[in-house]
């Protein structure tokens, strides 16, 4: 029986064995990952946005509650004809009309709230006709930078924010 097979090892680089191989390439390798990435790369900048919108829209939504439970505060005050309390500690804001908690914020973790006035800080009072008894500045500290200060007016519902 006779062959025309070489055994000098020619055979080894044809194309037929080159395709009957299992595995990949370091060309197919490097492909392979510089597309994964691509992937990761243009995930990671979304995330990143998707997180900064995030944290945009939770310091709005923290500027309107501030805002909500000062302008609940004076209402529920003038209905009831009872003086309030609005007390600001670190991670929230708890409004009282004598010992009971009518509404309180609780902030993320992260985030801090405080009241600045001349004389008492961290308390903000109204009297049982809704009117504010002590001006200052609340002030909003975000973990991310950029604190959100809104400005409270003595005698009325005046509340700004810079």
């Amino acid at each position: 029986m006779s062959s025309n097979i070489n055994n000098d090892g020619s055979d080894l680089f044809k194309y037929e064995h080159l395709r009957r191989t299992k595995g990949v390439t370091l060309i197919e390798l490097i492909i392979y990952i510089s597309i994964l990435l691509i992937f990761i790369s243009v995930f990671w900048v979304s995330y990143k946005n998707l997180s900064k919108i995030y944290e945009d829209n939770y310091k709005d939504d923290l500027k309107k509650e501030a805002h909500s439970l000062i302008t609940f505060s004076t209402y529920s005050c003038k209905n009831m004809k009872h003086d309030g309390k609005v007390i600001f500690n670190t991670d929230q804001v708890v409004f009282k009309i004598g010992d009971t908690v009518k509404k309180q914020i609780n902030l993320r973790k992260g985030y801090a709230i405080s009241f600045n006035t001349g004389t008492v800080d961290n308390l903000l009072l109204i009297n049982n006709n809704g009117k504010i008894y002590t001006s200052g500045t609340i002030t909003i500290k975000c973990p991310t930078g950029g604190n959100i200060a809104m400005s409270i007016s003595v005698d009325n519902l005046y509340v700004k924010v810079k």
